[in-house]
């Protein structure tokens, strides 16, 4: 992946990512892994002129994780590591503050007393203390700032909680660009297992349903699969979100900030697409086989669009599938009630591939309209729009 301005817009493809994954995992395979080796594959083509500092934070990090794995089941420690590398790569000049701030973003909410072993946490705290006497007093401050300031405070909503950063980014922008960096590494993470539709050209396919009477349908020879529920809630959870960050910062100016904020806000839709294109076309493929079946999908779903659906939040009472599914899925509902939700959305794949259309529009929308954002996404929550009667029911 070669430095900007040569990166192309989605700034990294899901192979790229597998491989990048697989190096970040490949490194920490020794008991006692080579950490300059590793700060020079996170840092990638970025040149800083002092890595010590990194190179502690990576054993730091090292000392804290541990094996702790993470929900899909690598390592707790790849994240950090990946969104930095990730980072590191959308940045012409990345400062040593930059990436240590990329490194420990979630240090508030992973790395506590309370979730770490007394002797983990001791140690962990030594070397921590350690690292920012390595680093002068302002950058003390600077970092231990933007760490508290990534942190997601309890009983504060997912809307506050990016409001709270976009507030500050126009000082700290480096705030936007580790939360873009982090919700891209999320997005992606589900390709941990790998799909065969990867390589289908999903737009061709797309057509070919609409207007090819002899269509013969999504084939896929390779191996494939749609992920498990508890895989697709979580990825499904992700591109919500991304729907949501993606439409605040709009909302706020904040996608143009710099170059970088402008970078991963497009890689961040792009991701998202790449993910909803090859769910649909596994729906295709596997579950809605039926031509006439997917056609109306398609179709309808073109019409709800076309007449306003993807511009704001919809009404449920509508009476079309789709209305009200950003309320449903993502309004004020506890963690447990969502995913209880999203695995019932997963189970039904007719509505499924309905809302994963959508999702492809939505992205692609803020990629092609620089005014575009999902009207009623707002700082205090999802508001219903009473829209016009005439969308399809």
């Amino acid at each position: 992946m070669p430095i900007c301005p040569k990166i192309p817009r989605g700034l990294i493809t899901p192979e790229e990512f597998l491989i990048l994954s697989a190096e970040i995992s490949y490194q920490l395979t020794p008991t006692k892994p080579n950490f300059p080796a590793l700060t020079h594959l996170i840092l990638g083509p970025a040149k800083i002129p002092e890595t010590t500092p990194i190179t502690e934070a990576l054993e730091c990090l090292h000392i804290a994780y541990g094996r702790r794995l993470r929900k899909l089941g690598p390592l707790q420690l790849i994240h950090p590591l990946r969104t930095t590398a990730i980072l590191a790569r959308s940045m012409t000049e990345p400062t040593t503050l930059d990436i240590l701030g990329a490194l420990f973003h979630d240090k508030e909410e992973d790395l506590t007393q309370d979730k770490l072993t007394d002797a983990e946490w001791t140690k962990f705290s030594h070397r921590f203390k350690s690292l920012l006497e390595k680093i002068d007093g302002d950058h003390q401050w600077y970092l231990g700032e933007r760490i508290s300031l990534l942190c997601r405070q309890p009983g504060t909503s997912y809307n506050e909680y990016i409001g709270h950063i976009l507030d500050h980014s126009a000082k700290m922008p480096d705030l936007l660009h580790v939360k873009f960096a982090d919700r891209l590494d999320n997005t992606f993470d589900t390709h941990l297992q790998n799909s065969g539709v990867n390589q289908l050209n999903f737009y061709r396919n797309l057509f070919d349903i609409l207007f090819v009477p002899g269509f013969k349908g999504v084939v896929v020879d390779d191996f494939h699969f749609l992920p498990g529920e508890k895989d697709s809630v979580l990825l499904l959870s992700q591109l919500f979100k991304n729907i949501i960050f993606l439409s605040l910062t709009r909302s706020d100016r904040c996608d143009r900030l710099d170059k970088t904020a402008t970078m991963l806000f497009d890689a961040v839709a792009i991701a998202g697409i790449r993910e909803a294109q090859w769910i649909l076309l596994e729906i295709f493929a596997s579950y809605v086989t039926d031509l006439k079946d997917q056609w109306k999908i398609v179709a309808e779903t073109l019409e709800y669009t076309h007449l306003g659906g993807a511009q704001q939040i919809t009404l449920k009472t509508n009476g079309n599938i789709l209305d009200g599914i950003v309320s449903e899925y993502f309004g004020i509902l506890s963690d447990d009630e969502r995913k209880a939700k999203l695995a019932l959305l997963f189970h039904d794949k007719n509505k499924l591939a309905r809302v994963i259309l959508a999702f492809i529009v939505v992205f692609s929308s803020f990629l092609n309209d620089p005014q575009y954002r999902l009207e009623g996404v707002e700082r205090t929550g999802i508001r219903n729009m009473d829209i016009s009667n005439d969308l399809p029911g």
